[in-house]
């Protein structure tokens, strides 16, 4: 099971992605949400989860902005955005999803799938050394 976190700041948001984890990905367990960098800073420190759903524009900055905040954590990052502006920026930052709003439960799927392999792969492990 893949421990992960969702930072947004839009309520529906969190409980849609909320609900479509529960219902369409039993590999996910989501440890927890924030809605403001403050807090997400300090969730993704206490949890130390494996994979964060992130979205980009947040109320008081951006993704980018907790990212490189938490360059000495290692985790996977899933960027969740209503603007596909942001994608190369993005694949800088580990990612390795970029799913537009609104989610497509589909692509939703796949991504989680391509973190489970890249996180619960001992051949996977083995490249990154």
């Amino acid at each position: 099971m893949i421990k992960a976190v969702h930072i947004e700041d839009e309520a529906r948001n969190i409980q849609l992605l909320k609900t479509l984890i529960e219902t369409h990905c039993s590999n996910i367990y989501l440890a927890g949400n924030a809605s403001s960098i403050p807090d997400a800073l300090a969730l993704i420190r206490e949890t130390k989860p494996q994979l964060v759903y992130l979205d980009i524009e947040l109320n008081e900055g951006t993704a980018f902005d907790v990212l490189d905040q938490l360059k000495d954590m290692e985790f996977k990052v899933i960027f969740i955005t209503a603007y596909n502006d942001y994608a190369l920026k993005a694949f800088k930052y580990n990612s390795i999803g970029y799913l537009l709003k609104p989610i497509c439960t589909e692509e939703l799927i796949a991504v989680n799938n391509r973190a489970e392999k890249e996180l619960c792969d001992p051949m996977n492990n083995l490249h990154a050394l």
